[in-house]
């Protein structure tokens, strides 16, 4: 976990998982990012990322937790078809834990290529999906993210809308 200043205009979960996806495949290890918050590596979460903001007495900050299966040997039965740890991961703990710092630093600093980097490692950006939001479905494809980390979608009507959670599925 890393704690920050706070500014409103950064979007801190996709600088998170740009930075976190760069240092994971530089690795050599093809991640993507499943919105909006995890990273999947051949079909299966390797990391969770969480943001939460918090007062202080020194002013707002934002604790940014990453949390990663570096070489975890066994997962519950419940979890292990739908998690798994860094595959062939040669590089150490600690190296990986520096690369993440050093790209969460650019990220945090140059917010649009890292709304750029997360569109372009993003699993379902160009994809049809479905969107469950505010107990309703939107079906369109997905575009990529804004500058807030919300989905822009495509609906199968035309209309370009955002939203800022939800659940997403892929289109059959």
């Amino acid at each position: 976990s890393v704690i920050v200043s706070e500014n409103e205009n950064v979007p801190y979960t996709v600088c998170a998982a740009s930075a976190t996806c760069k240092a994971i495949n530089e690795c050599g290890i093809d991640a993507k990012i499943k919105w909006v918050n995890d990273i999947f590596v051949n079909g299966k979460k390797v990391c969770g990322i969480l943001c939460e903001k918090v007062q202080t007495a020194n002013g707002n900050k934002v604790v940014i937790g990453i949390g990663i299966n570096h070489s975890v040997k066994d997962f519950p039965a419940e979890l292990q078809d739908i998690a798994a740890s860094l595959p062939k991961c040669k590089t150490t703990k600690r190296e990986l834990t520096l690369s993440v710092l050093k790209h969460l630093k650019d990220s945090l600093s140059d917010h649009e290529e890292a709304v750029r980097y997360y569109t372009e490692k993003m699993l379902i950006t160009g994809k049809k999906i479905v969107a469950e939001y505010n107990n309703s479905q939107i079906r369109g494809k997905a575009l990529g993210v804004d500058g807030k980390g919300s989905l822009i979608i495509e609906a199968d009507s035309g209309e370009r809308m955002t939203i800022s959670s939800g659940m997403i599925f892929l289109k059959e």
